[in-house]
């Protein structure tokens, strides 16, 4: 009879494969440590050292909410003329 196990042909050969390419894999403890405990299902990583100024995260968001405003008033526009949908004209939305 052949056992097939998620670990033997997924887990293990990409651990595996990732060590082959620089990845360094971690010692069962640590990896346990990372999870807090062995009910732990996932690492509970530190928070990222990376921020970037808020400033710049508002630009970056407003311009990405108008693009999408702008795209969203096009499609209601031509997907709903004259198909019986009553639609507001773009400039007053």
């Amino acid at each position: 009879m052949v056992s097939i196990s998620e670990a033997g042909t997924v887990q293990f050969p990409m651990v595996r494969h990732a060590a082959e390419i620089g990845w360094v894999p971690l010692a069962p403890a640590d990896a346990q440590a990372k999870r807090g405990g062995e009910a732990g299902l996932f690492f509970r990583l530190a928070p990222s050292e990376m921020t970037v100024p808020a400033e710049r995260l508002d630009k970056e968001f407003f311009t990405l909410v108008a693009a999408e405003a702008s795209s969203s008033k096009r499609c209601s526009r031509s997907m709903f003329r004259g198909g019986g949908a009553t639609t507001l004209p773009a400039d007053s939305v």
